[in-house]
């Protein structure tokens, strides 16, 4: 399977988050529209989706790029037990607590262009502090 990126660049802001069915729906009404763009059209690939899918939308993740062009993207943080990424080696119980509420919100996980996380202290963001750390929002 090959592998391809979409870079949309909003002019505005958007309602939701843009989602892969959202995607794959307006790329199915783009081959309706022109038929060439995969061979047999849609209806004989949409057809045989289940067994053998012509094409496949993840949702959009937000990319940015850094003042020396390095390419980063934020994915969803894994959903794993914080205590897999996130040490709390030698703190006391409430300094425990307080760390482990902080790293909760840290709903994002910073990759570089490979897909590989960035160190470990920078890969995890809150919310929309990407800006904060010299990154420039380039498009989903």
């Amino acid at each position: 399977m090959e592998l391809h990126e979409i870079v949309i660049r909003p002019e505005g802001p958007f309602g939701t988050r843009i989602r892969g069915d959202t995607l794959f729906g307006h790329f199915c009404w783009q081959i309706q529209y022109e038929p060439g763009l995969v061979e047999g059209g849609l209806s004989s690939n949409i057809a045989r989706y289940g067994e053998q899918p012509f094409i496949v939308f993840s949702s959009a993740f937000p990319r940015f790029e850094s003042a020396s062009d390095q390419v980063s993207y934020a994915l969803k943080r894994p959903n794993v037990p914080l205590s897999w990424l996130f040490s709390s080696e030698g703190e006391s119980g409430v300094a425990q607590a307080l760390r482990r509420k902080s790293n909760k919100r840290r709903t994002w996980m910073l990759v570089s262009d490979e897909l590989l996380p960035r160190s470990r202290q920078s890969a995890f963001l809150v919310g929309r502090r990407a800006s904060q750390r010299g990154l420039g929002f380039s498009g989903f």
